[in-house]
């Protein structure tokens, strides 16, 4: 029996999808290296990227990434532990607190940055006082007083390093930190550093003209939309988060997995290694009959037999969009998914989800890696 064609498997769960839930547009990036002589990729894009005026969908349209985005944060970070320049369990107050000229509380000066990478640093997952917090960082701009003031009273919600509890927080404090490891004229930046050390042109890095946190002029962006019962409404806002096409995301999932033509340089493939190494098993907080969780820096892992697999989406409830990335690298595939259509899910899900149509993929091309699919699911999200 031949091997199904990733075009048409694709397609078909697009179409699936678009009639289940009027999700207006969808891209799907696809590498497939499990037989090496014979590589495939694919950009697979579908529907409608606004849908008034009527745009198209191409494989440069531009996506909100929501959380997606702890994915590059946390490369970010490993850069300079992949230098030796630094150790991921130095203190996240030795970052912050001389630049932004405040004191944190002991149990601040406690958190680790791989306790901030792994979602273990006791910070709950946003805290209402502390407002739009992933605003300033991903504008390039100083984080808020209303931020630095959470640092300076800040009180663990959990026990610090003990268990895991998804951090949106956690993840726009190892942001500000981050931004201070590189040097001038970047220093603070993190649009800047990005561009500089990873995502740039030069044949030496990731070369995705098409990601970022602020919408360049020249880019296409997909309107973000909310399905309500059988209606899809326009979502209220923009994410303060990165953006990417589906163009950009086949060149991570490449560069993930170690397959970029040319390839970046070395201390960037060190720092994408680092981010899916295995950083701790943790249970959930406040769940400690749930099944533990295996954390890489922002990657979630997945093993069973002997297989890893590694996952990550997103959910901007105020850009209305969602995604989801899986790789599997022992027989050298991965998947994106970008939609812009937000998915909530819980006891009532609503609108396309973009996990289970990267678990619908990979399962129907690759059979055998079905039993760990099974165990693909949903992480908890907030914007950016």
């Amino acid at each position: 029996m031949p091997n199904p064609d990733p075009a048409t498997v694709i397609e078909a769960a697009w179409h699936k999808n678009q009639l289940a839930t009027t999700v207006p547009a969808m891209c799907v990036s696809y590498f497939d290296a499990s037989n090496p002589a014979a590589p495939i990729e694919l950009v697979s894009p579908f529907g409608l990227a606004v849908v008034k005026p009527l745009i198209g969908t191409n494989d440069q349209t531009v996506f909100e990434l929501g959380s997606e985005t702890k994915l590059f944060t946390s490369m970010m970070l490993a850069f300079p532990f992949a230098l030796n320049y630094l150790g991921l369990n130095e203190p996240v107050a030795d970052y912050l607190q001389a630049q932004y000229n405040f004191t944190g509380t002991s149990a601040f000066q406690q958190i680790t940055l791989l306790q901030l990478a792994t979602h273990t640093s006791g910070m709950p997952d946003e805290d209402k006082s502390t407002g739009k917090a992933s605003y300033n960082l991903f504008h390039d701009l100083d984080p808020s007083a209303a931020l630095i003031n959470y640092w300076t009273t800040f009180a663990p919600v959990n026990p610090i390093g003990e268990c895991w509890l998804y951090s949106s927080l956690g993840f726009v404090t190892l942001g500000y930190a981050v931004t201070q490891m590189y040097g001038e004229p970047e220093k603070g930046k993190y649009n800047a550093i990005l561009e500089r050390y990873f995502t740039g042109m030069k044949p030496d890095l990731l070369r995705m003209p098409h990601t970022g946190a602020i919408v360049q002029d020249d880019w296409m962006p997909a309107k973000g939309y909310v399905r309500d019962k059988d209606q899809t409404e326009p979502a209220s806002g923009i994410a303060a988060d990165l953006k990417s096409s589906g163009h950009d995301m086949l060149t991570f999932i490449k560069a993930q997995l170690n397959q970029l033509d040319p390839a970046p340089n070395p201390v960037i493939q060190r720092a994408i290694s680092a981010t899916q190494d295995y950083h701790g098993e943790f249970p959930k907080c406040g769940k400690p009959k749930a099944p533990e969780m295996k954390m890489g820096l922002g990657w979630q892992i997945v093993e069973l037999d002997g297989r890893r697999m590694l996952t990550k989406n997103g959910a901007c409830g105020l850009g209305g969009q969602s995604c989801a990335i899986c790789l599997l690298p022992d027989i050298t595939v991965g998947v994106s998914v970008l939609t812009n259509q937000v998915y909530c899910g819980g006891s009532r899900p609503s609108g396309t989800s973009p996990t289970a149509v990267a678990r619908e993929i990979l399962s129907e091309l690759h059979p055998s890696s079905a039993p760990l699919l099974d165990r693909l699911t949903e992480q908890p999200e907030a914007d950016g």
